[in-house]
This record gives C-alpha cells, sequence and structure tokens, in this order.
C-alpha cells in the first residue's frame, strides 16, 4: 500500500509542475515583445484607442511623492490641452526652480531647462494620436529643447515618469466628460 501512496505523490508532483510550467508559457506569448533594448515595452498602440471623449488627470507617485500630475482632453483619441498640474522631484516644483535649497544638487538654470524638455516632450503629443504615446517613453529621439540639459547627472527628464502618468489617467478613466 506504501507503494501506491509514494506513486500517487510522485504524480500529483509531475503533474503539477508540467501545469505550472504550461501556464506560465501560456501567460506570456512567444511573439510578445516583452523587452525593447532592455527597457520594458509599457504600451501596445493597437490597444489605446477608444477612449471617452474627455478630460482625463493622472499621476506619477514615487516613494510617497506626486511628482507629475498631468492633465488632458481626448478627442477622437487625440491628444489636446496637455499640460501639467504639477511637476516636481525631491520636494523641488519644477516650475518654481527659485524657491530650491540653496544647496540643491542643480542650478536654477538646469532646473528651469529641464522644466522646458518635460513641456517640450508634453507638447509632441499635441493634437496627435494617442498611439504616440510610446514615442515620448526614449525622449532623447525626440527633438526636445533645451538640448544642453546634463543627461549625465540625471538632469534630463524621464519619459517613462510621463508614460506612466499619462497611463494611469487613462487607467482612471474620464475625469470629466465632455461629450455630455
Amino acid at each position: 500500500m506504501k507503494r501506491w501512496h509514494f506513486l500517487i505523490i510522485a504524480l500529483l508532483i509531475i503533474t503539477g509542475t508540467a501545469f505550472l510550467i504550461g501556464y506560465k508559457e501560456a501567460a506570456t506569448p512567444a511573439n510578445s515583445n516583452t523587452y525593447n533594448n532592455g527597457i520594458r515595452e509599457a504600451i501596445n498602440p493597437e490597444d489605446l484607442e477608444g477612449y471617452v471623449d474627455a478630460r482625463y488627470r493622472g499621476i506619477y507617485d514615487d516613494r510617497g511623492e506626486n511628482q507629475v500630475t498631468i492633465q488632458f482632453y481626448l478627442e477622437d483619441d487625440h491628444f489636446y490641452d496637455i499640460s501639467f498640474r504639477q511637476l516636481k522631484y525631491d520636494g523641488v516644483d519644477y516650475h518654481e526652480p527659485e524657491k530650491a535649497p540653496e544647496d540643491y544638487a542643480f542650478a536654477t538654470e538646469t532646473l528651469e531647462g529641464m522644466a522646458e524638455q518635460y513641456e517640450s516632450a508634453i507638447e509632441q503629443l499635441e493634437g496627435e494620436h494617442i498611439s504616440r504615446l510610446t514615442e515620448i517613453h526614449n525622449p532623447g529621439d525626440l527633438n526636445i529643447e533645451p538640448e544642453e540639459i546634463d543627461g549625465m547627472s540625471a538632469a534630463t527628464i524621464r519619459g517613462s515618469k510621463l508614460v506612466s502618468a499619462i497611463r494611469d489617467a487613462l487607467n482612471r478613466g474620464a475625469y470629466d466628460n465632455i461629450e455630455e
């Protein structure tokens, strides 16, 4: 009888393992492009359509700090009137760089340039279809001004923050409906 118990337990273990391996493979299609040059793809552009014409608001929050709050209108799946309601890092508001502590890592001019870069990035979405959102994930590929902001010391925009805030807005749904 002990031999049957051993065989049943071995069979359950083998079956369970095979099930879990098969489940993982089914959950990750063979043709999925999970990584693109080491950067995780944030969005499937084909999924970005059919949203309600409305105003949307979303945030990017890191470690309890709301760094990016973005607002935009969608009409026929195109961005309009896209703007920042908040843009800050490490407690410093990029729109008020003169209020940064005197010993802050970046000079006022650098903070102003970074704010301009973020503004330039979202301006590129104005009037564009929401599928273009993937393009700001790598802002280095865009024509963002001013170019002279120091990228070596991390004093440059983070496209992933913008994408995250916009995706948050889309996931939350319409802030207020303009179709009424």
